[in-house]
């Protein structure tokens, strides 16, 4: 069963909510930490050593908000 709608019904309940759109901008990082690539190598050798073992590997992207 086929519905058609007028626009965007999402966009317009959300504004009707006080809701708007916003653009994602992309942040420019700080300096790089000296022992970056070191940290780098160490996790793809973890990550290596886990795969050989089979053992599951969680990965989180953290990143600082200022």
């Amino acid at each position: 069963m086929e519905h058609e709608t007028a626009g965007d019904p999402v966009t317009r309940l959300l504004k009707a909510m006080g809701y708007s759109l916003r653009v994602n901008h992309k942040k420019l990082a700080g300096a790089s930490h000296p022992r970056r690539d070191d940290q780098f190598r160490n996790i793809t050798d973890l990550r290596e050593r886990c795969a050989a073992d089979n053992v599951p590997v969680i990965s989180v992207d953290t990143r600082s908000h200022q």
